[in-house]
């Protein structure tokens, strides 16, 4: 069982279940495109997991409330794709940014 699923699973509804089993998808997916973006400096594209992060955060924040910020990784990883989709930047072009760094 993943980080994700023992979170969503001690919250114990179906939602966070669900949740729980997307996220561990998601990470193992993002996992993969990060280890691919760092040995070939290919680019994102529109299947990336990148993007996929800000919505999965936001549905964790509300199902799994305070116990969300303990999903550092998602976390980190939505609010450099968000910062990025502003500035209309690729994840890529930007260093990776600690959650709460200026």
């Amino acid at each position: 069982m993943s980080h994700y699923q023992a979170i969503a699973h001690r919250i114990g509804s179906p939602g966070a279940v669900e949740l729980g089993r997307r996220l561990s998808s998601w990470h193992d997916r993002m996992v993969a495109h990060e280890r691919l973006a760092r040995s070939s400096r290919q680019r994102c594209d529109d299947a990336c997991p990148h993007a996929e992060s800000i919505e999965l955060w936001q549905g964790a924040s509300e199902v799994l409330g305070e116990a969300a910020e303990r999903l550092t990784f998602l976390k980190t990883t939505a609010a450099n794709a968000e910062v990025s989709a502003t500035r209309g930047e690729t994840v890529e072009q930007r260093r990776p940014m600690a959650v709460g760094a200026r």
